[in-house]
This record gives structure tokens, sequence and C-alpha cells, in this order.
């Protein structure tokens, strides 16, 4: 098994994985932190099956990384960052409608991140992965 990370794409998902691997630890605590939304604290699911899920993700982004196929866990965190973003969409509504919006626009704003990575995950998806090993290839036809 390889143990280096399949060209830039590769590198770029370890540092996906770092992220998942936080939002994990975040969820993983025996009590909620305090920037968890309410819409999480009161589903049916309990917060730590989504560390779990944060977990897994972060696992399996790291193993793939080293891998020439990325498709099934960059999919699988832009999946996690838009559901998070929906999730920090609803709260910021919910916020807004009681609070205001100006009360509001720190969960905006997380929402809005989460957007933006599932988007940037998208491009990075569509990005050709060259590894040292193709340039030299085609240097040397």
């Amino acid at each position: 098994m390889r143990l280096k990370p399949y060209g830039p794409r590769g590198v770029a998902m370890l540092f996906l994985a770092a992220l998942a691997l936080t939002r994990a630890f975040a969820y993983l605590q025996p009590s909620s932190p305090a920037f968890t939304p309410s819409i999480l604290t009161e589903w049916i699911v309990p917060i730590w099956v989504w560390g779990i899920l944060w977990l897994g993700t972060a696992i399996h982004l790291s193993v793939t990384a080293c891998r020439m196929n990325h498709a099934l866990a960059l999919a699988a965190i832009q999946s996690m960052s838009l559901l998070w973003a929906i999730v920090y969409i609803i709260a910021a509504w919910n916020r807004a409608t009681v609070d205001g919006l100006f009360m509001a626009s720190g969960t905006i704003i997380t929402a809005v991140v989460y957007i933006c990575f599932a988007g940037l995950i998208y491009y990075l998806s569509k990005m050709v992965n060259l590894s040292r090993k193709d340039f030299e290839v085609r240097a040397h036809g």
C-alpha cells in the first residue's frame, strides 16, 4: 500500500481530512460544543452519531488520499459539507426569525463557509491530478 498522497489532490484531501477530524472530535465529546446549532441537538439522531460520520469521512479521506481514485471520498466530504450548510441555513433562519438578522450573522457566515467548501471540493474533484511519475512518463515519451 502506498503511504504517500497521490498528487496535489491527495495532499488537499489530507487537509480536508484534518477538518473532518476536528469536526468529529467536537461532536464525540460527552457534551455538545457551545457552537452546536439547536437543530442538531433536537434531532432524534444523537450528536455523537454525527461525530462518528465525520470521523468515518476523515478516515476515508486519509486512506483514499494515497490512492489514484479519489471520487468516493471527495463525494463523501462534499455531501457532509452540504448537509452541514443546510443545517446552518435552517439554524440561521430560526435564529433570524426569533432574534433578528444581525444575531444570526455568525450562523449565516458558517453556512456560507460550508457552501464554499462544497464548491471547492467539487472543483477539486474535477482537477487533473498529475503525480511526479506522470511528469516523468510525459518527459521521456
